[in-house]
């Protein structure tokens, strides 16, 4: 479902990459894990989907977004 609703809103995800000039990345956390959705590059007219389905442990650095929304006993464990 989560990479259906990335697919729908690919449009807006390139006009913000081109409106900035920047690369893209939408990610989801799922379970233990932080899955990439989607990856523009505004220097390229194609979607990127060579990341797409990539995982990695939800652990510190990564995604730090949801350790800061996430409950204080998930943000500890970040």
């Amino acid at each position: 479902e989560r990479l259906r609703w990335a697919t729908v809103g690919e449009r807006e995800i390139r006009e913000l990459a081109d409106d900035f000039g920047v690369h893209v990345t939408v990610t989801s956390q799922i379970g233990d894990a932080v899955v990439t959705l989607a990856a523009i590059d505004p220097s390229s007219s194609a979607s990127s989907y060579e990341n797409v389905g990539a995982s990695h442990p939800w652990a510190a650095p990564i995604a730090s977004i949801f350790a800061a929304w996430a409950p204080p006993h998930r943000r500890q464990a970040w």
